[in-house]
């Protein structure tokens, strides 16, 4: 993917980007609308839980996309999309790829910095995420229980405040974190229905909440966004094709 990729597998020289970068080559997969004037809000698919982002979002005037959505239908949100907030590291992928700017974010502890860094070091971009709080009280909850489970554990955990960490601090967190990854971890260990219930009365009270990460995520778009180099992109994207075309080559080759 990049150079923190490159440098944990022992190939310094092999670091390109991510592979995403090939949908470049299929224009047709993204027909852009003659008015792309959306804001697109992509959160990680682990900040679903327990979170009412999509509320959030439409509060402050986005369009939500759901990261479990099928490829074709957030693919024609990417068309309308002028502008992408994501804590998605593939959201801000695709919108590169496809030139639109976009903002990170940060919501979930669960999120790898190393990660982020590792392709936005492939096309020689900073990594700054926008720090925003949890729309409910459970999700708020989770968060800092998962916080709690993984330090109790002797392990780091990926959050803001690490993202200044130097690269052999990344690459560190990472191969701990793959050794043994944490599961995804539910704010309510109950039954199905006593859980339901439990959920809809904690949310009855996560009005001042949802406004207020609803407020930040705003303001959030309306701040510094990126966008790679025109030059950079498309000489890592011919280094991609190269790399495809040598592909091809030996599977023909047998």
């Amino acid at each position: 993917r990049g150079p923190l990729t490159a440098s944990v597998v022992g190939h310094p020289s092999a670091a390109v980007t991510d592979s995403a970068a090939l949908l470049a080559n299929l224009p047709d997969l993204v027909p852009r609308s003659a008015r792309a004037d959306e804001i697109l809000f992509m959160p990680h698919h682990r900040t679903l839980v327990n979170s009412n982002w999509q509320a959030a979002a439409e509060r402050a005037g986005m369009t939500f996309v759901d990261p479990q959505w099928t490829p074709d239908r957030i693919l024609a949100c990417y068309g309308r999309a002028k502008l992408v907030v994501t804590e998605a590291m593939h959201g801000a992928i695709v919108a590169d790829t496809l030139r639109i700017p976009w903002i990170p974010v940060m919501i979930s502890p669960e999120v790898s910095i190393f990660k982020w860094r590792d392709w936005a070091g492939s096309l020689d971009l900073a990594y700054q995420p926008v720090p925003l709080p949890p729309t409910t009280r459970l999700e708020s909850f989770r968060y800092d229980r998962i916080s709690r489970l993984t330090q109790a554990g002797g392990r780091s955990v990926a959050r803001v405040d690490s993202a200044g960490a130097d690269d052999a601090a990344l690459i560190a967190e990472f191969q701990d974190r793959f050794r043994e990854e944490p599961a995804v971890i539910d704010a309510v260990k109950a039954p199905g229905a006593i859980k339901a219930l439990l959920k809809v009365a904690a949310t009855q009270f996560d009005g001042r909440r949802l406004a207020t990460a609803s407020r930040a995520l705003k303001a959030a778009a309306a701040g510094r966004s990126y966008l790679s180099d025109d030059g950079i992109f498309a000489d890592r994207l011919g280094r991609l094709d190269h790399a495809v075309a040598g592909l091809i080559a030996d599977v023909r080759a047998g």
